[in-house]
């Protein structure tokens, strides 16, 4: 059920949409009885495969189903050319065009707002706070006018859909990644971990941590080859000699039986893809217990 229900807001706003159009049109993708019914039909079973597919194994990440992206696009997009009147998915689209509507003038007051207190909010990114502040004004004036303007429902209707997608992209490159970038940086922790192998000259085990996702994120941030080894049980960290460094999650180091935990020396803790990791090594004569390493 991780991608089925994590999709309604990783994949917002087109998997909940091609939710909505599926449930709509359940009948007709069953016995498609025209070609748009077969095209959605096709591309229902697009979505499932991967979906269904992807649900196997037991390492999940968002990003992987991302080929079902374009499935979920084309599906939701049929809310919008499709005849929906008087149903529930026609209700949800008349409700979704006035959140359109209404997104640009928001995100422009948000904006401004924020420009206004930015020196009391810490924000670390200005020149992108006053990119979007511009951005949105010019969205929300350009708006007015073409819905002043224009006359065909069908061309408002598209005409508010592009303006929150525009909204949505000025948000997503001003806002949104440059405070994604804060929370998934990796290099601080990284760089820490790779002075105190320095220091030791040791080798590098990562505990209960898999091969892929954040090991990959370690290995793309190291400066060196390095090769690591992955263990899992917590009697296999004593098997390894005491310049052996351990990276784990932090949640993980807190499980260890107290009768390992005592002999082991925590030397830095940080993000690693967003997760808060620890690095520790097997307690010697003189070893000091590191710090935390800020994501700056």
């Amino acid at each position: 059920m991780y991608y089925w229900f994590g999709s309604l807001a990783k994949y917002a706003v087109s998997y909940p949409l091609a939710v909505i159009v599926i449930s709509g049109k359940i009948r007709d993708l069953w016995k498609p009885k025209t070609q748009e019914d077969r095209l959605l039909a096709q591309l229902t079973l697009w979505m499932l495969i991967i979906l269904v597919g992807l649900s196997i194994p037991g390492v999940k990440k968002m990003r992987y189903i991302l080929p079902a992206f374009p499935a979920f696009a084309l599906i939701g997009g049929y809310l919008f050319v499709g005849l929906f009147e008087k149903s529930f998915p026609g209700r949800i689209r008349e409700g979704f065009l006035g959140f359109c509507n209404i997104l640009p003038y928001a995100a422009a007051v948000f904006c401004t707002g924020a420009l206004l207190v930015w020196h009391r909010l810490n924000f670390n990114f200005q020149p992108h706070l006053i990119s979007a502040f511009l951005a949105m004004c010019s969205v929300t004036a350009g708006l007015s006018i073409l819905l002043l303007r224009l006359k065909s429902r069908f061309v408002k209707d598209m005409t508010k859909l592009g303006a929150a997608a525009l909204t949505f992209i000025v948000l997503v490159i001003c806002f949104s990644n440059q405070a994604s970038y804060y929370h998934y940086r990796s290099k601080p922790f990284v760089n820490a971990v790779s002075s105190l192998l320095e220091q030791q000259l040791g080798t590098l085990v990562f505990y209960r941590i898999q091969s892929d996702a954040e090991a990959i994120k370690f290995l793309v941030n190291y400066e060196k080859q390095i090769t690591p080894q992955f263990i899992s049980s917590p009697d296999e960290i004593m098997a390894f000699k005491a310049k052996t460094l351990f990276v784990c999650f932090a949640e993980n180091f807190q499980q260890l039986p107290q009768k390992i935990a005592g002999k082991l020396c925590e030397m830095c803790r940080g993000r690693l893809d967003g997760e808060y990791c620890v690095c520790f090594t097997i307690k010697t004569i003189g070893s000091t217990p590191g710090k935390l390493v800020k994501n700056e």
